[in-house]
């Protein structure tokens, strides 16, 4: 092996670095251009571009620094990065992610509240008015083959009423809620982890 080696295995895009480890990137996948040779490798913008080995154009994309001194498309291995001069001579290490852990903490709350005293009463009252139903049938005659008379008469009557008067009343008696949550979130310890690049073992 070769420190600063760089090629194209399978749909990734290998180097060796100054150590003599060797990594891979994944391509992100653009297209499959018609007559494309697998091995190509270009800069455009701020993405190192290659062409698989199944004729897959595919990129890999830097965080862009400042700018530097060098030729626009320079590539190179620094700190076991691919390092590329972006078309606008900007410095761009391709893209990987730093390592993290989760710190422990403790979530701690107490909720406290009362619930306010009410009470409600209201009465209900109500009379019905007296009043008189009065009617009468007035006298008529009906002749058919059979002959009869009716007596008229009167009817009259009264209906009277009273409703009897109530109150309806009650009273909410006071009471206070009050309670504590406490929890804690157990601690982890997520392993560093490198998405880009890949060491290969």
């Amino acid at each position: 092996m070769v420190a600063g080696s760089i090629w194209v295995e399978g749909n990734s895009l290998h180097f060796i670095d100054a150590s003599l480890a060797e990594w891979r990137y994944l391509g992100e996948y653009v297209s499959t251009p018609a007559g494309a040779l697998p091995g190509s490798l270009w800069i455009e913008t701020s993405y190192l571009h290659y062409i698989d080995q199944n004729g897959d154009e595919r990129r890999i994309q830097g965080t862009v620094g400042s700018s530097t001194a060098g030729k626009p498309g320079s590539i190179w291995i620094e700190s076991s990065l691919i390092t590329i001069l972006s078309s606008g001579a900007n410095k761009v290490p391709l893209h990987n992610d730093i390592a993290h852990t989760d710190i422990a903490h403790t979530d701690t709350h107490t909720d406290t509240h009362s619930d306010i005293a009410q009470s409600l009463s209201h009465s209900d009252a109500h009379t019905d008015i007296a009043h008189t139903d009065a009617h009468t049938d007035i006298a008529h005659s009906d002749t058919h083959t059979d002959t009869h008379s009716d007596i008229s008469r009167v009817d009259s009557h009264s209906d009277i009423a009273s409703a009897i008067s109530h109150s309806d009343a009650h009273t909410d008696i006071t009471h206070t809620d009050t309670h504590t949550d406490s929890h804690s979130d157990i601690a982890q310890n997520i392993i560093p982890h490198q998405d880009q690049p890949f060491a290969v073992v």
